[in-house]
């Protein structure tokens, strides 16, 4: 239900609404082998039944919705809303939640004190607060449910139902506070625009999988925990940069976020690892940092006595040459209790510059997008960064720091090919940075941790719209033709393929870690634009 009013220079709108949805889901998957016939590929042909399963889920959500709006001169502008939802997903006792917000605008190219200032088409503040709820954890997640299992019974497996998670009646909406305040300019007859954006999102009642002990017969269970606060802007300049015959516009965009933990419930900080790679969210500190060794250096013959025993800590089995790691406790020993977090995915800037050029009927559009700062992990290097054998392995350990052989074992005993690298004009001589692959180096330190900065050759398409006259007597109103190039060049400093990257995907915990991430493909597309 809708309501306008305009009285004078006030102008109102108010809107009211209810909804509701329920989605039910029925899934069959079946499943048989052993078809007589490739060209049949009905499962009643099939020798041999497999599995068949079925499963039922409903999700029901309602809501009451309403909206005010009011403006004065179409100057002074405010709008109030809010919103009552229920969700099937949560807990009896938690199933609704309201979430308001409110909105002002001001703008201040229509005062009078800017009317000599008619090259500014736009000048207006923006405010803005409210909430948002989310519900996206799955069916049933509240409930206690039971699952199949096995049991031994004597001397024979029998099948039953036991528990497989733990109820909770008070599971409730997580929920977004947003407060943003922005800018809008625009000068020169909309020949450049301007768009600034600065935002607190405060995130309460995070729905969580907290983990628990495995005597209680489980490994966790959902709960509303803790809360993160992102912050950050976002800026947008688009300019007319040339009008007329040739036209060139350019359209500029940055944005920068941080996140903070502010709380865990009972716990401050949890760890997650994959293969040796390890990452800590702490309260204080940002969502999933790198958890790792920090260090300082190489182990030089001076770090060890004449009987070769280590004067500064050391892991175990170390020799000269390997990497020197920080004993962050100082308890005189390198272990795990040294790790530190260090550096995340998130990175200081995005940006993205499109230029667009228009000259008779060609078109051409170049983009550029790329980041400053950020840090990627790069699990790869388990494998070929560092200096083992029979793998392919980065050039850099041809200058890996080599013991003084002939000290060691005397001139008839070198195990370089000293006459082999003269001929050749090889130089294997230490770069003083790259550690003896010989020893103790281990995979969890700041090494594999990379500067994410790049910027990518995004895109370019070059066009040619077919002139009008041409088509005048066809059934065509528009044909164009035009050619595309994606992920044309990459500049960056990263020894993998890509510093865009998360091989785990969605897991918020573990982010900026490439584990053999594919490399983008470089196009090239042809196309024809047609319309009838």
């Amino acid at each position: 239900m809708s309501y306008d009013k305009s009285f004078k220079d006030h102008n109102l709108s108010v809107l009211l609404g209810q909804s509701a949805e329920e989605k039910n889901y029925y899934i069959i998957s079946a499943a048989a082998s052993g078809w007589p016939y490739e060209s049949i590929e009905t499962l009643n042909v099939a020798t041999t039944p497999t599995s068949a399963t079925t499963q039922r889920t409903a999700y029901t959500t309602a809501s009451f919705f309403g909206r005010a709006s009011y403006d004065y001169k179409e100057k002074y502008l405010l709008t109030v809303s809010a919103r009552y939802d229920g969700s099937s997903r949560f807990g009896s006792n938690k199933k609704w939640g309201l979430f308001p917000s409110f909105s002002a605008g001001w703008k201040i190219n229509e005062e009078s004190f800017m009317e000599s200032l008619d090259w500014i088409s736009l000048l207006k503040l923006r405010a803005a607060w409210g909430m948002s709820g989310n519900d996206r954890i799955g069916d049933y997640t509240y409930m206690a449910l039971l699952g199949s299992y096995n049991t031994s019974w004597g001397d024979k497996v029998s099948s039953g139902v036991a528990p497989s998670r733990i109820a909770n009646e008070d599971l409730q909406w997580e929920s977004t506070k947003t407060l943003d305040f922005g800018l809008d300019f625009s000068a020169l007859k909309n020949r450049i625009q301007f768009n600034f954006d600065y935002y607190i999102n405060t995130t309460d009642n995070l729905l969580f999988s907290v983990p628990i002990p495995y005597t209680t017969g489980f490994s966790s269970y959902t709960a509303n925990v803790g809360s993160i606060r992102n912050k950050g802007w976002e800026l947008d300049i688009t300019s007319h940069n040339i009008v007329g015959k040739f036209d060139w516009s350019t359209s500029l965009n940055f944005s920068r976020n941080r996140n903070e933990v502010l709380d865990m419930g009972e716990i401050d900080q949890f760890t997650s690892t994959s293969w040796d790679a390890q990452f800590i969210t702490k309260v204080g500190g940002p969502v999933s940092q790198f958890y790792c060794y920090r260090t300082d250096g190489i182990l030089l013959p001076s770090d060890f006595d004449a009987d070769g025993k280590a004067l500064v800590p050391i892991l175990a089995g170390q020799e000269v040459g390997n990497v020197k790691y920080v004993d962050q406790d100082k308890d005189g020993q390198i272990t795990s209790a040294d790790y530190v977090p260090y550096g995340n995915n998130l990175p200081d800037v995005v940006f993205g510059l499109t230029n667009r050029f228009s000259w008779n009927n060609f078109d051409l559009s170049i983009l550029l997008q790329g980041q400053i700062g950020g840090d990627v992990l790069f699990l790869g290097s388990r494998q070929y960064d560092n200096g083992g054998a029979n793998v392919n392995g980065l050039r850099r350990w041809l200058r890996s720091y080599k013991p003084d052989y002939l000290a060691l074992y005397g001139s008839n005993e070198n195990p370089m090919p000293v006459d082999y690298l003269s001929q050749h004009g090889i130089d294997l001589s230490w770069d003083g940075e790259t550690p003896n692959p010989v020893g103790k180096n281990d995979n969890n330190d700041d090494r594999r941790i990379y500067d994410a900065t790049y910027l990518r050759i995004k895109n370019i398409t070059f066009g040619y719209t077919i002139p009008k006259q041409v088509l005048k007597n066809t059934i065509l109103s528009n044909l164009r033709c035009y050619v595309s190039l994606d992920n044309l060049k990459t500049f960056d400093s990263y020894p993998g393929y890509t510093p865009e990257t998360n091989s785990f995907g969605n897991a918020t915990t573990m982010m900026g870690l490439d584990y053999s991430t594919y490399p983008l493909s470089k196009r090239v597309i042809f196309g024809v634009s047609v319309v009838f």
